[in-house]
């Protein structure tokens, strides 16, 4: 309890160690209990050893001088065996010390009965309370863990220089020195040993990337005082390790470590991150200076710690810094991207994209960073087509004019009906506000880029880029006929479209792996974040399970499961759609996920166990053809799905869920759930009417849609206009 054992020490079996920093060469034999022991009590050059049964215990002994009434403080050490009674006199028969009778004890030593209990002393007062058997100053230095082994008879005194030594120092007995004890020390060095532990766990912890959960020691270390304590800590750890995912995790405990301070006075922890103080230092990390970037936060850090807003404000630009260091681990996807040249696809030829969108099946949340690359991911989803149609497309082609034309459409084809926004970029700088997800365009601005049509790094201007590469400019248009928010996975689907279509108009061919870990990338670079699954189900034909391990770079790996027709149109008559009319909100859902388990939430890891498992789950009831199992995973899912994200499931969603329950196997709302689509595997075929008849039936649902739906069992279709 409370302790530390360094790798030298040998314990018995049944042996109890409390509040001990046990170090050197040390064995013990069973059912020993030590107690108190620190790095100072065990320096001894021989090995050290308590024998059977013995109790070691250390106490921190207040002593007057004789020329001063303050207080010096002293460590005594005592032992004694778990068989002596205390209270027993000497003389009788059932009385020892560290389990010889005394006289026994007496002979083995050369101790005198005067020496312990004086010569004044009634007999039947003479016991091992009584005895003032150790040490507790001596005139030439420290004398402690020698006199303890004599004492218990595990060292002998070969030429009398310990018993000369014992005889000679100022001994005290167990009565003295419980009446004695200097309690603060006693606390404050409990408390010192409590959190030096703690800060070998957590540096443990950090470094090997363990699944305990810290924010106990966070806020003990809060309440206790010890922040700063911790925070040194952690900036080390932080600046001194080479893995950006690890670097990430601990300066997300440095903004747990702030907002512990804060308390519920420094207001909400999701908010901006943008103070020009911070900027340096993002600056820093973000070119790859880890160490740099730590140190230069920890020098802003100390003029923050004031007030509580300021110090929420600070964890804030700690999870920002957090972001930037996620962004670059999932950026090691880059490596699995292998493109290569091929001919250019002629003038005023579009390049068209289309792809169907994907519903989550289980497993979702496992793929997103960092959990995707510390717990390991599997999510189990289908590609669906909406209303007949693949929902999501680009398409794109070469002009004469060395141009980047944006055209963002709300239909496959522009006209009145479908109103679009046109975009003109002729120089580099038009570009450089592609990492910001709000900025006109940013989607496509960064697809050029991570496409690598446009070099940002380049001192050419983009006119000459393009002239000299390409022989002009390009024009892409884009479009999706789902509302914002959807849960379908349609932003990621959509980079995939786009990305696909500027390499085959450009003149590369890449392969399904490319394009999945493509447009990983392209989501770091454009700062938004997000994991793999959405363009895994949308971009890859029918149902199939992706997977990745729990390690840095991140690969993913899609294995398909192999499905009959008949079962795929078995499925496709099962499978409902609904919009419910509420546009999806998870302004900060993402951030609360990747915050308790940073925290490693011992009900998130355990959750994350369960989402993993039953992905794979799912993907069985899919092999074996079961549609009830299918639907109770997706049931299950959804519970899980809760308990990542409380409050994920609105009121009007709960409704319509409830009314569905009977007629279902299962239901989910899609994506990270809080409104947009529901989808639901029903127990008899083509049952839209009938469910349709029952939503119409439900207060409030005047803008709930049922869809029509099924498998697309092509995946991502690009073609090139004749």
């Amino acid at each position: 309890m409370n302790s530390y054992i360094s790798s030298g020490v040998s314990l018995g079996s049944k042996n109890v160690v409390s509040h001990c920093h046990l170090e050197g060469s040390l064995s013990t034999g069973s059912s020993c209990v030590l107690s108190n022991l620190k790095g100072c009590d065990m320096q001894f050059p021989q090995e050290m050893e308590f024998n059977e049964g013995m109790i070691v215990q250390a106490f921190n002994v207040g002593l007057r001088s004789l020329t001063d009434t303050k207080r010096h403080v002293t460590r005594v050490l005592t032992v004694f065996g778990k068989y002596d009674v205390l209270d027993t006199p000497s003389y009788k028969g059932s009385s020892s010390f560290c389990h010889d009778l005394w006289v026994v004890f007496f002979n083995r030593t050369g101790i005198s009965k005067e020496e312990l209990w004086g010569t004044k002393m009634a007999d039947k007062e003479m016991n091992l309370v009584t005895a003032r058997l150790f040490p507790a100053f001596h005139l030439t230095g420290k004398i402690g863990m020698q006199v303890i082994m004599w004492l218990q008879g595990a060292l002998a005194d070969v030429d009398g220089t310990i018993l000369d030594t014992w005889r000679s120092s100022w001994r005290l007995s167990l009565h003295d020195i419980q009446a004695n004890i200097d309690r603060q020390t006693e606390f404050d060095e409990k408390r010192q040993l409590y959190f030096d532990i703690a800060r070998r766990k957590i540096e443990f912890t950090l470094i090997n990337c363990g699944n305990e959960g810290l924010s106990h020691y966070f806020s003990n270390a809060c309440v206790e005082g010890y922040h700063n304590y911790m925070l040194d800590a952690l900036d080390i750890v932080a600046s001194e390790c080479e893995a950006s995912g690890v670097a990430a995790r601990t300066l997300a405990c440095i903004a747990d470590v702030l907002g512990c301070l804060a308390g519920d006075r420094g207001g909400l922890r999701s908010g901006p991150a943008a103070n020009k103080q911070w900027m340096a230092a993002y600056s820093m990390l973000e070119g790859g200076d880890i160490r740099g970037g730590v140190r230069a936060m920890q020098e802003v850090r100390k003029l923050w710690m004031d007030r509580p807003d300021r110090l929420v404000r600070a964890a804030r630009h700690y999870e920002g810094a957090c972001q930037i260091l996620i962004r670059q681990a999932v950026m090691s996807a880059r490596q699995f991207i292998a493109i290569s040249e091929v001919d250019l696809i002629p003038m005023d030829k579009w390049v068209i994209a289309e792809c169907a969108v994907r519903l989550d099946l289980a497993g979702g949340w496992t793929d997103t960073p960092p959990i995707t690359y510390e717990h390991g991911g599997a999510v189990t989803n289908v590609a669906i087509m909406v209303d007949g149609q693949r929902p999501v497309g680009a398409k794109a082609k070469r002009i004469a004019e060395p141009e980047l034309v944006l055209v963002l459409g709300r239909g496959k084809e522009e006209n009145s009906d479908h109103p679009s926004t046109r975009i003109v970029l002729r120089e580099t700088s038009d570009l450089e506000d592609y990492c910001q997800p709000h900025a006109a365009g940013a989607l496509l601005k960064t697809a050029f880029i991570c496409a690598e049509v446009v070099q940002m790094s380049s001192v050419t201007p983009l006119r000459e880029q393009l002239l000299g590469r390409y022989g002009g400019g390009f024009e892409l248009y884009t479009w999706s006929s789902l509302p914002q928010g959807s849960g379908l996975g349609t932003s990621s689907i959509l980079a995939g479209a786009i990305i696909a279509a500027l390499w085959k108009v450009s003149g590369k061919a890449y392969s399904e792996t490319s394009l999945i870990h493509a447009v990983l990338h392209l989501e770091q670079m454009l700062t938004t974040g997000g994991g793999w699954q959405d363009q895994v189900g949308g971009l890859t034909p029918a149902v199939k399970i992706g997977h990745s391990e729990a390690k840095l770079p991140l690969r993913v790996d899609i294995t398909p499961i192999p499905l009959s027709a008949e079962f795929l149109r078995a499925f496709s008559e099962r499978l409902v759609l609904i919009y419910t009319g509420k546009t999806r909100l998870a302004k900060n859902m993402l951030q609360d996920v990747i915050r308790n388990w940073y925290a490693r939430d011992h009900i998130i890891v355990a959750n994350c166990d369960a989402l993993y498992q039953n992905a794979f789950d799912c993907a069985e009831a899919f092999k074996t053809g079961d549609m009830m199992q299918i639907g109770r995973c997706i049931e299950k899912y959804w519970e899980q799905k809760k308990i990542m994200a409380p409050g994920s499931e609105p009121a009007t969603v709960r409704t319509i869920i409830a009314a569905l329950r009977p007629y279902v196997y299962g239901q989910s709302l899609t994506g990270a759930g809080g409104g947009g689509f529901l989808y639901a595997v029903a127990r008899e075929p083509n049952s839209a009417d009938r469910i349709r008849a029952i939503l119409a039936q439900l207060e409030n649902a005047d803008e709930v849609k049922v869809h029509d739906v099924c498998v697309d069992t092509e995946g991502l279709v690009v073609t090139t206009e004749e």
